[in-house]
């Protein structure tokens, strides 16, 4: 099963783009212009995706920061991270679920999720994870930044969750994620006096 939402990689149109530069007001001169499409990896692509998809399905116009939440505790490697800081990633999306009710919609008949506004308060949570991601030396936003991000404000919606049930943020390392997993660790050279 694919998301609809490609890459930009040349693979064709790129709808998850579209979004955020709808969204984001598209390629205006600035300061602070930022791509946010192309900065996410495809895991954090993913994350948003799904976020979109649980909003429109449960009939919300505005893709708001419990979704992304709600999307982070399905998916990995934010499930683990949640588990690993005590938080019950069961119990998390079972209080979601009933916030936002019944699905309203199938997954086949919800309108599209590129149709979903973005709130201020997710604008602010991808930024955040933005520079996240540019404070631990990474040249991505990962699932693990977006997570990070939602925890750091306790005044939105996904915030207010996790700190209801005592989750708050701490500082990623470099290498957050699944990249962590996969790097073999390499001696450390100790110094002699």
């Amino acid at each position: 099963m694919t998301s609809g939402f490609t890459g930009p990689q040349g693979y064709g149109s790129d709808p998850f783009a579209e979004f955020f530069a709808r969204i984001f007001g598209g390629q205006r001169p600035g300061p602070r212009q930022i791509d946010l499409g192309r900065l996410l990896s495809e895991p954090a692509r993913q994350l948003v995706a799904g976020a979109a998809r649980y909003a429109a399905e449960h009939g919300s116009r505005d893709l708001d920061t419990q979704h992304l939440l709600r999307a982070a505790l399905a998916t990995e490697p934010t499930r683990s991270l949640l588990s690993r800081a005590g938080a019950d990633p069961d119990s998390l999306a079972s209080e979601i679920d009933e916030r936002s009710g019944p699905a309203q919609q199938s997954s086949g008949d919800a309108p599209p999720p590129t149709s979903l506004s973005l709130t201020p308060a997710v604008k602010r949570a991808l930024l955040d994870a933005h520079e996240l991601a540019r404070a631990s030396g990474t040249g991505y936003i990962g699932p693990e930044h977006v997570l990070s991000a939602l925890a750091a404000n306790p005044d939105s919606a996904a915030g207010h969750i996790l700190h209801s049930h005592r989750f708050s943020p701490s500082p990623l390392p470099p290498e957050a994620g699944d990249h962590v997993a996969q790097r073999p660790e390499r001696p450390r050279p100790t110094s002699t006096p």
